[in-house]
């Protein structure tokens, strides 16, 4: 019984995601390397997703870039506590109910709200292509992103019946065993424009070189898929015999999913022998075809104050640019809707199981008196099958994904070889790896030889746990190679995270 009610949640849950990938919020390696920092320097074609402002920043002297080929990507959040899962799970240890309750402690917080979700979120992105052209008071740039973002999040009363089981103890008062995920992907089609709107030699507080830029970046969005899992339940358990599950599943999708679930339906309700759903999800057709066009933006605005070429004139900085950088932007904002077959399916409804009673005439004649086959069929045929799966369909107008709306404030600090960056930022929204928490990033980068940088960051807040992240590449004003990665050090503090990012080929002209 136990078994069956897992596994029959997780296909339902599994059955809404189409795609599952990952990123940190700044996919571009040279932000994955300092801290998921970026808004006052990361530029060029880029700019668009980050601040596109930046399109004006002539950190290289040639006006034209050209890259291919740029990939990003990262996993992680509270849910995933690999240390706690290796310190508990993998020692060969009793699991007994004292170390399952301190193991849950240890991962997802105390016991008081069981229905409480906990998640862990995924995106990744990829630019096939993107170019951006700068002048010498405007700039104007392409570029296009493929990108998939969602989470997934459980209950610590789901996590308690799947690890220890329906202990009477535990469930002796009714526990929430809830779960949701969420996934969209999608395709940018972003047009950048910046200009310079302010430019003195002499301003008012500092008596240096001022300039403010500022820009904007609207995109066409072509919607590939957005589908929601929810189950809201709670479970009581009596003894050995009596289990009570209060359960509600829905399931909001469109296309070819939904027609999938439309066709087991469809064949539940005519077929004398109840079909299993596992032979109706396959891979969808419309999994990479266009079935959604919306529309978002991303604006930002930069101001650059250049600084005396004696600060910080020593020979460990080397000479180069010595400026100031104040950036902020606002990203992500925008939408898709899918209106084909949009549809919520749903199931709920109380199961009371009483155990398993044993019909020795059917055990006989259709099981071959073989008691595995027999508490397979009752488990898991009769009620996964015949009572969870029991959907129903409802039309809706759409099926929505959101962006990860963001507003971000960055602040650099550049001296000839070396940059520090910081930088902070909330989310409007909790979509994908996006947090309504504040959160911080700090960078540092430095160039051996002007050619060779060294990058190292911190970044901390928001949906996930503390991490530290380190870069490099080679940069000359020609041709850039960029790579980076964020970790965490202790993932009981908040969960894991993972982030790397790549970006091979980028030219300028």
């Amino acid at each position: 019984m136990k078994k069956t009610i897992i596994i029959t949640a997780l296909v339902l849950i599994l059955s809404s995601i189409n795609i599952v990938s990952a990123q940190n919020r700044f996919e571009h390696p040279i932000s994955t390397g300092m801290g998921a920092t970026g808004v006052t320097f990361i530029g060029e074609h880029s700019a668009n997703f980050v601040n596109p402002a930046n399109l004006m920043l002539d950190d290289y002297t040639p006006q034209f870039s050209l890259t291919i080929g740029q990939i990003g990507g990262g996993i992680g959040g509270p849910l995933a506590d690999i240390r706690t899962y290796n310190d508990y799970l993998t020692t060969g240890e009793l699991l007994d109910a004292t170390r399952q309750k301190s193991m849950l402690d240890n991962w997802v917080g105390s016991s008081s709200n069981p229905g409480e979700l906990h998640y862990a979120g995924f995106n990744v992105s990829f630019v096939p292509v993107g170019a951006s052209y700068r002048m010498e008071n405007q700039a104007f740039s392409f570029a296009t992103r493929i990108r998939s973002y969602g989470k997934f999040g459980v209950s610590r009363g789901l996590m308690e019946a799947a690890i220890g089981g329906f202990n009477s103890e535990l469930f002796e008062e009714a526990r929430g065993v809830n779960a949701k995920s969420q996934v969209v992907s999608l395709t940018e089609l972003s047009l950048g424009y910046a200009r310079k709107v302010f430019d003195t030699q002499t301003d008012p507080l500092f008596d240096r070189p001022l300039r403010i830029y500022v820009g904007a970046a609207p995109k066409l969005l072509l919607g590939f898929n957005a589908n929601t899992f929810r189950m809201e339940s709670d479970l009581r358990v009596s003894g050995d015999s009596l289990l009570v599950h209060n359960y509600n599943f829905r399931i909001h999708t469109a296309g070819d999913l939904s027609q999938q679930l439309d066709q087991y339906i469809s064949d539940r309700n005519t077929m004398d022998e109840m079909p299993s759903l596992a032979d109706y999800l396959e891979t969808p057709n419309d999994a990479f075809s266009v079935n959604s066009v919306g529309l978002g933006f991303d604006l930002g605005a930069t101001a650059e104050l250049e600084l005396s070429p004696a600060f910080l004139d020593y020979g460990f900085f080397g000479d180069g640019k010595r400026f100031f950088r104040f950036g902020i932007s606002i990203t992500d904002i925008g939408r898709v809707s899918f209106t084909d077959d949009a549809a919520t399916f749903q199931n709920s409804g109380e199961l009371v199981w009483r155990g398993v009673a044993i019909d020795q005439d059917r055990l006989r004649d259709e099981f071959d008196s073989n008691l595995s086959d027999y508490f397979n069929y009752v488990v898991q045929d009769s009620i996964g099958t015949e009572v969870y799966l029991d959907l129903k369909r409802d039309d809706r107008d759409r099926t929505t994904g959101s962006l990860p709306a963001h507003m971000n404030i960055g602040f650099q600090l550049q001296a000839g070889k070396m940059m520090a960056a910081l930088d902070l930022g909330a989310g409007f929204n909790n979509v994908g790896t996006n947090s309504k928490l504040m959160s911080l990033g700090m960078g540092f980068e430095y160039r051996v030889a002007n050619v060779w940088p060294v990058r190292f960051g911190f970044n901390t807040g928001g949906a996930n746990a503390a991490s530290w992240t380190a870069g490099s590449g080679i940069i000359t004003n020609n041709y850039s190679f960029n790579i980076g990665v964020m970790f965490v050090g202790n993932s009981q503090n908040n969960g894991t995270w993972i982030a790397a990012g790549v970006s091979a080929l980028t030219f300028r002209f």
